[in-house]
This record gives structure tokens, C-alpha cells and sequence, in this order.
């Protein structure tokens, strides 16, 4: 079951604006360029949650899609510097005992925080759910 999508912030493509806006005349067709694709880049960049699961796609032309199962996951780290907390974003990295997608970061996502405790509480009825049990191996080595 669907439960919501969340996209990165434009605010992480300021800097790239800024630097675009500010070219001198001659140049400002080129470099108008690189935000304008930094923003589109955004805004293709989507995290899709389901109950049992996160999808991470990503691209423009080649789109890249990522599935992580939620009883998989491991930890749930929130970043948050200095810049981000002033508009109210934050990462959010996911890493899992998946191979093949070890870390998952949700960047600029704008409700890091509280979906932080939410996602944690999925992530513990979906072990829940399936019976899971999570277990770390260590290698020992003398």
C-alpha cells in the first residue's frame, strides 16, 4: 500500500542559481545551463513509500531505481548542517543489510525529523509483521 512521496529541496541547487544569475553577459547563456539541468536533476529524484518498502529513483534520460525491502534496514541517520536547518531540510541516510544497496541517503528531504521516527516505526512492525529478527555477524580474527 502507497503512503507517500518525497522529493529533495531545490534549496540544495542555490548555489548553482546564484552562480548562473551572477555570470557576466557574455557567458550567462552557458552558465545558465548547469542550474537549469541541476534543477531538473532535482527534480526527477523521488522517494516513494510504501508499507513494506522504499523506492529510490532517480535520472533524467537513464533512470536508476532502487528498492529497499523496510525490515532490511539496519540504521536511520539524520544530517542536518547548518544551511539545511535554516529552511528546515535535512538528509537522511538508510543503511540496510541489502548487498546490493548498502545506503540509501534521502537528500534535502523537508520533513527529516519527524520521518525519521516514522520510518523507524515501520521498520519495526514490518520485522514484526514478517517475523524477522535482525542479527549481526562479526568475524573474529585473532
Amino acid at each position: 500500500m502507497y503512503i507517500t512521496t518525497l522529493r529533495p529541496s531545490q534549496w540544495t541547487n542555490l548555489g548553482y542559481i546564484i552562480l548562473g544569475v551572477g555570470a557576466t553577459p557574455i557567458t550567462m547563456g552557458i552558465s545558465l545551463i548547469i542550474p537549469i539541468w541541476k534543477m531538473i536533476e532535482t527534480y526527477c529524484t523521488k522517494y516513494e513509500f510504501y508499507e513494506d518498502r522504499i523506492i529510490h529513483r532517480r535520472g533524467v534520460f537513464e533512470v536508476t531505481t532502487d528498492e529497499i525491502l523496510l525490515y532490511r534496514v539496519k540504521a536511520i541517520n539524520l544530517h542536518e548542517p547548518f544551511l539545511y536547518r535554516l529552511v528546515d531540510i535535512s538528509n537522511l541516510s538508510i543503511i540496510t543489510s541489502d548487498r546490493y544497496v548498502g545506503e540509501i541517503t534521502l537528500k534535502a528531504i523537508p520533513v527529516g525529523t519527524g520521518f525519521r521516527d516514522t520510518l523507524r516505526g515501520m521498520v519495526e512492525e514490518n520485522r514484526h509483521v514478517k517475523g524477522v529478527k535482525e542479527f549481526d555477524l562479526y568475524e573474529l580474527s585473532e
